[in-house]
């Protein structure tokens, strides 16, 4: 079972709440730049299920390539040590969604984790 502050800070990112939550100064980049921190000393299936509680917020802002794809910056970064192959797939929707939008989302993400 997840902490409550973790699936706070996850699900305050709905767009019924906050719509672009990840737009630059949003409360989704500080939020998930808190979360880090917090899913650092997860388990593997503590980790899977935060992603997949993230994942499913994400699936709020379907509207939005930049929300999502900052997102799945920000899941990329979060699975890559545990998760490596999970990690993969998240680098891969990421590109997808920069590449329309042509921007480099992951770029924007690593410096606001400090990585």
């Amino acid at each position: 079972m997840l902490d409550d502050k973790i699936l706070r800070l996850i699900n305050n990112q709905k767009t019924e709440h906050t719509p672009h939550a990840f737009r630059a100064g949003g409360a989704g980049l500080r939020d998930f730049g808190a979360l880090r921190h917090l899913l650092e000393p997860l388990t593997e299936a503590e980790l899977s299920e935060a992603l997949d509680v993230i994942d499913a917020m994400a699936a709020t802002h379907n509207g939005c390539a930049s929300c999502t794809a900052k997102i799945a910056a920000f899941c990329e970064a979060f699975a890559a040590q545990t998760l490596p192959q999970r990690s993969v797939g998240y680098r891969e929707a990421c590109s997808a969604l920069s590449g329309r939008e042509q921007r480099d989302y992951r770029a924007e993400i690593q410096r606001q984790l400090g990585i």
